[in-house]
């Protein structure tokens, strides 16, 4: 586990829920083939290996989570978060909320286990763009095979936390805590800013997965983007408030906290830590 960091007030601790390995097919790019060839060599390896991460936010004895992995949904590779938490005597009641960024598996199954609430007095608070979708069977049709796992996620989680599921609008969702729209992966997707826009951290879910190859070009994609085109410009724009603003960025698939900067004309993220 690495070392927590301090943010306007925030004690925020990275949490490890698993590696996800997949195809170097994943790897796709908006200007075709043969860019998404060059980024697979640039890529420099024969498969993905990405983490997958969670945050914990402390502060005047309140306790939130910044998505919460797969549990035991995607097997006995993911739900290690949960193992990291009992290691800081925390408990799942203890948690009074779960900010999700997005409704893929690997962010929100840890929700439930057998189909109950893991989180038995927590608040959800996702997007309410990304929930309305997820829970309107009409727009199922509408989505490519493959990416259709978001409506039987949202579904379970309706049916174990009910009205405890806030799906809130762009804005304060808590304090110090903004909700910030960074559609593309999904359809409401979402990032969480801890602090001010001045000197904050922004939690970015899936903006990227792989900062080798997106920082620099970030019209490098991946298959599981809901609508690739706004996914890019997405990250164009998380990139450049990054780089203004100064922010340190967390990721679902980021090896650790980082910040962007610029390196012979191409943007990079380094550790911080």
């Amino acid at each position: 586990m690495q070392k927590p960091i301090m943010v306007a007030g925030f004690k925020v601790t990275l949490l490890f829920d698993g590696l996800h390995d997949d195809e170097l097919s994943t790897i796709c790019h908006l200007s075709g083939s043969e860019a998404a060839a060059d980024a697979r060599g640039r890529y420099g390896r024969d498969k993905i290996t990405i983490p997958v991460n969670c945050f914990l936010l402390e502060k005047d004895g309140k306790r939130s989570l910044v998505d919460c992995g797969a549990g035991t949904g995607w097997g006995s590779g993911y739900g290690r978060m949960r193992e990291e938490l009992a290691s800081l005597g925390i408990t799942p009641e203890s948690i009074d909320d779960v900010l999700i960024t997005h409704l893929h598996g690997d962010h929100a199954l840890g929700l439930l286990e057998d189909g109950c609430a893991y989180f038995p007095k927590a608040r959800i608070v996702l997007s309410d763009k990304e929930w309305a979708f997820y829970r309107n069977s009409n727009k199922i049709d509408d989505v490519a095979e493959g990416k259709k796992g978001a409506f039987d996620v949202a579904a379970k989680i309706a049916a174990a936390y009910g009205d405890r599921v806030l799906a809130a609008p762009a804005g304060m969702v808590g304090d110090g805590v903004e909700l910030i729209p960074l559609p593309g992966h999904t359809h409401g997707h979402s990032g969480f800013l801890i602090g001010t826009r001045e000197d904050g951290l922004l939690l970015w879910g899936d903006v990227m997965h792989l900062p080798e190859l997106q920082a620099s070009d970030p019209e490098v994609s991946i298959i599981y983007d809901l609508y690739p085109e706004q996914a890019a410009e997405t990250r164009k724009t998380a990139l450049r408030d990054c780089l203004e603003a100064g922010f340190i960025i967390g990721g679902g698939h980021l090896g650790c906290f980082m910040r962007a900067e610029w390196n012979d004309s191409a943007c990079r993220l380094v550790p911080i830590l």
